[in-house]
């Protein structure tokens, strides 16, 4: 799925997380490049994607991107809070583009 340059809202990314979240969703690349998402949007994406089992693929780039942003990015990768949490990391997503940092 390729939404690169396109302004997503709150709405639009609520809905995307819905969808990602779901059993239906077979997406394996995911091109969110200069979307607007900002550190919240990131986080709630990466929550989603720890469940999501079939995204290899994910372009960040472009998007305003702090701390806490890398951080949930880092967590979705390998979470080590516990060994049930690093258990259960996304091990899905292979290749991953950053975003920039503010």
């Amino acid at each position: 799925l390729v939404l690169n340059g396109n302004k997503i809202d709150k709405e639009g990314f609520a809905r995307l997380n819905a969808y990602l979240a779901s059993d239906s969703c077979q997406l394996r690349i995911l091109n969110l490049r200069d979307t607007g998402m900002t550190d919240d949007d990131i986080s709630s994406l990466t929550r989603t994607l720890n469940v999501n089992k079939s995204v290899a693929e994910l372009n960040l780039r472009g998007n305003d991107c702090g701390e806490a942003g890398y951080r949930s990015l880092m967590k979705m990768v390998l979470d080590i809070s516990s060994i049930k949490a690093t258990l259960e990391s996304n091990t899905c997503c292979q290749r991953i583009a950053l975003p920039k940092e503010n």
